[in-house]
């Protein structure tokens, strides 16, 4: 009994985990203003990450733009 309850919180787990729709997050970085076409493939390679995806998503659309740059320009230094 306590591994089927287990295994359900887990599965539910998983659905919020994976509740962020890939087609959701492109749009949301494809409606970013002064994105050219090298910027937003950098940032769908970028998001592929689940935790950088949902913390996009979650963040206010101003500050979106912001954080994945600042997240790329890190990402390039290293």
């Amino acid at each position: 009994m306590a591994s089927a309850v287990s295994s359900l919180i887990e599965k539910k787990d998983d659905e919020n985990t994976n509740s962020i729709s890939i087609e959701n997050m492109i749009t949301a970085v494809q409606a970013l203003p002064d994105m050219d076409e090298g910027l937003i493939l950098d940032a769908c390679d970028l998001l592929e990450d689940k935790i950088k995806s949902k913390t996009f998503m979650e963040l206010d659309v101003k500050l979106r733009k912001k954080w994945l740059l600042r997240k790329l320009r890190t990402q390039q230094c290293v």
